[in-house]
């Protein structure tokens, strides 16, 4: 029977470790609203037919210089035939002859008649030029396409990606840990574009601003440089990165990592809130189509760490707690909690608390993410006993249910059985729950004595008889669940055990 109750409590330990990973599923809040961000606007077509979108000769555009790699030209913009403006409208495309579209790099409005412009990567640009009056009709148009040849000795953004990517590799190594480098390094690096005008890779790396477009696309463009496998998502508005670590899609979000709120760099406040996440997760204030499932929270960087726990984890671990803890460790496999709108958050390894209101979208969404990671966890009861938990936490009512599977660890006799030998598990300390049926009648001497892991004994309402030893040296939490007036309640008080009726 021990061989048999070892190998069921190795399969279902080894069970245990998927099925933690898909519970936060189970987690009920509220869908927080989304920031605002932006991604690149439609390209313009000059064939589209719309008014101002075609070639017009009434306005001229001047290069300072012919364009090429790593060198500034400055654009000039010129009218004729008596036309008058009050600004110019921009936008500069790069060809993607692969795919045989377009790719928005820059776009502004409201500009004067010259601005100028750096080609970080050779091909075909295309770039476009709308005069405005101060009606803001389009009164004049002009589109030109221009060639920018590949200098090995010029500044570039292939140089600068492989010159932070050697970066990387020389201090970090194995998936996890260059995917995070390479995070931490583009939020330390960049802000977001608040004017909504830098949408390419090298914006991040030269003027250190740029929007979501620009931070996923240099994400992808330095981890593919590392070895990593990326792709970028986008919805909503909004584009990041799914990244393969060690095997496992994940979500990687660096530009809502860096907090963005004024038009100058916010520096101090980067968090990696966003990295590692799974689809659970993620959809909670992401809108998105996947591209690729994204199943595991293993690689998600406040699982790894620690670092975020909520009011949860605290009820939940601290060892004075009078409920929750206690009562998982009475033998009680589920109860209720009431976070009364809070949500407790440890950040970082100064050990400061941060409180945040469960009604916010930032206190839901913590909650949740804490809720989900203590699921990925496992309760360590005794200190031997990895017990998953499933945590359901309902953000209108602040209430949150937890319960604790003991299944792993329970002895469930046959239907059939009617007597316990005597010795019969005698010493066995892998038993943690024991349901004994509707038909047993009597439990023999030492039966379950030296159990000293024993914390729950389901017993029959018929009467038996149990041998005064039969519990010696069971768990101190032992609890019988049985009913009221049964021979099973009148042997557990005997004894001193705690006693529970269903």
């Amino acid at each position: 029977m021990k061989r048999w109750l070892a190998l069921l409590v190795a399969a279902l330990i080894l069970g245990g470790c998927f099925s933690a990973m898909a519970l936060a599923d189970e987690v009920e809040v509220a869908p927080p609203s989304l920031p605002v961000t932006r991604v690149a606007p439609p390209v313009r077509n000059p064939a589209s037919g719309r008014t101002g979108d075609v070639a017009n000769s009434a306005l001229t555009l001047t290069p300072s210089a012919a364009p090429s790699l790593g060198k500034a030209v400055t654009w000039s913009c010129s009218l004729a035939g008596g036309i008058s403006a009050s600004s110019y409208h921009y936008q500069v495309c790069l060809q993607d002859t692969a795919n045989n579209a377009l790719e928005i790099l820059w776009y502004s409005e409201g500009e004067g008649s010259t601005f100028t412009y750096t080609c970080y990567q050779p091909g075909r640009f295309h770039l476009y030029a709308d005069a405005v009056n101060a009606n803001g009709t389009v009164v004049a148009s002009q589109y030109t396409i221009f060639d920018v040849a590949d200098d090995p000795g010029a500044v570039s953004l292939s140089k600068r990606v492989s010159e932070v990517a050697a970066q990387c590799k020389s201090s970090a190594s194995g998936d996890y840990a260059i995917a995070l480098w390479l995070h931490d390094w583009i939020v330390n690096h960049c802000y977001y574009d608040l004017d909504n005008r830098r949408f390419a890779a090298e914006d991040l790396f030269f003027s250190g601003v740029c929007v979501c477009d620009g931070y996923s696309k240099a994400y992808q463009l330095l981890l593919q440089a590392c070895g990593l496998q990326t792709m970028r998502v986008t919805g909503g508005s909004h584009a990041w990165n799914a990244v393969r670590i060690n095997g496992d899609w994940v979500h990687v979000d660096t530009t809502w990592d860096d907090p963005s709120g004024a038009s100058t760099a916010v520096s101090g406040q980067e968090t990696h809130n966003y990295f590692g996440l799974n689809d659970a997760i993620m959809q909670l204030d992401h809108t998105y189509t996947p591209p690729v499932a994204c199943t595991s929270l293993a690689h998600c960087y406040a699982y790894k760490t620690g670092e975020y726990r909520t009011w949860l984890y605290y009820m939940l671990t601290d060892p004075s707690s009078q409920t929750l803890n206690k009562q998982l460790s009475a033998g009680f496999c589920e109860w209720d909690g009431d976070t009364k709108g809070k949500a407790v958050i440890s950040v970082g390894s100064g050990g400061r608390i941060r409180y945040y209101n469960a009604s916010t979208t930032a206190g839901r969404r913590m909650l949740t993410l804490g809720a989900a990671l203590l699921q990925m966890d496992t309760w360590n009861m005794l200190g031997s006993y990895p017990i998953s938990l499933k945590t359901v936490y309902n953000a209108s009512t602040y209430k949150v249910h937890v319960s604790a599977d003991l299944s792993a660890y329970t002895l469930k006799l046959p239907g059939d059985v009617t007597r316990i030998e005597a010795g019969a598990f005698q010493g066995d300390t892998g038993v943690l729950a024991v349901e004994l049926g509707e038909n047993v009648n009597q439990i023999g001497e030492s039966a379950f004595s030296g159990c000293s892991h024993l914390l729950k004994v389901v017993a029959p309402a018929s009467q038996m008889t149990i041998a005064s030893n039969a519990f010696t040296g069971a768990h101190s939490k032992l609890t019988f669940f049985c009913a009221a007036g049964s021979a099973a309640e009148t042997f557990a008080r005997g004894k001193g055990f705690s006693v529970y009726h269903p």
